[in-house]
């Protein structure tokens, strides 16, 4: 889970420096708003991010259930 959620973060982050190099490449300006293209790299970096929580959560509940605190000092 945790290498599908770094794959989506390096995939996203390779989008936005290509929308960067092809902003700097493109001559002409469009009024249209922000292409489906950006929206799409920016879903898939959030999706990234919210799989790599997702699987630190579930693994600190797992090491939760495997703690054993008897001789912490108070």
């Amino acid at each position: 889970m945790q290498k599908l959620g770094f794959g989506l973060i390096i995939v996203g982050i390779i989008g936005v420096i290509g929308l960067i190099f092809w902003g700097i490449a493109r001559t002409s300006t469009e009024l249209g708003g922000v292409p489906w293209f950006v929206w799409a790299v920016i879903g898939v970096i959030v999706l990234g991010v919210l799989i790599l929580l997702a699987a630190a959560i579930r693994d600190r509940i797992k090491q939760s259930k495997t703690e054993d605190f008897k001789e912490v000092d108070k």
